[in-house]
This record gives structure tokens, C-alpha cells and sequence, in this order.
């Protein structure tokens, strides 16, 4: 929720939105101070759309299986997540342990 308390729009709300505007700036009937009121909120919907993708990007994580049972955290990109890196996160012994309780 934002400030207001009104809750914030999704990622699809948000494209949806940018579509939108992009949708109405091609139209040939939208005069220039429009065009100009529209590309102004449509660089602040992109710029919303970014910093979730970077946001998502930044939580996306995966666990790869390799070889015998031992779990590797990585991120999105394939690189592997270093375990300072991880919040909470304990050691392959400490998963297997858990597995078995």
C-alpha cells in the first residue's frame, strides 16, 4: 500500500497502463500538449515497470540440483548466489538434517 493507504497497482496493472498511454501517443488525433502529458506519465509508469523488474530480479532465485544431493542457490542469470548473500540460509548439511526431522 502507498502512502494513502490505497493500494499500489501490479506489474500487469502497470503495463497495462504503459500499453495504454503508448496506444494513446500514436493516436494522430493527440495534440502535442497532450502527447506531452502522456510521454511524461509514461516515462513515470516505466520507470515504476523497472524498478519492480529489478526488484523481482533481485529475489528470484532458483535451486539447482547437482550430482548427489547437493543444492546450489543460484539467481535468475545462472550465477550462483553467495551465501553471505542468502538471509537465512544454512548449509547443505543443515537442509538434509531438516529433511529428516
Amino acid at each position: 500500500m502507498n502512502r494513502t493507504g490505497e493500494k499500489k497497482p501490479g506489474f500487469d496493472e502497470l503495463l497495462e497502463k504503459l500499453e495504454t498511454t503508448v496506444g494513446r501517443l500514436e493516436d494522430e488525433d493527440t495534440s502535442l500538449e497532450q502527447a506531452l502529458e502522456l510521454y511524461e506519465e509514461g516515462i513515470g509508469v516505466l520507470k515504476e515497470c523497472l524498478a519492480r523488474l529489478k526488484e523481482a530480479e533481485g529475489k528470484v532465485s532458483m535451486l539447482v540440483r547437482e550430482g548427489e544431493e547437493v543444492l546450489r542457490e543460484v539467481d535468475f542469470t545462472g550465477r550462483e548466489v553467495p551465501s553471505s548473500q542468502r538471509p537465512g540460509a544454512g548449509s547443505v548439511e543443515d537442509v538434509r538434517a531438516e529433511e529428516s526431522e
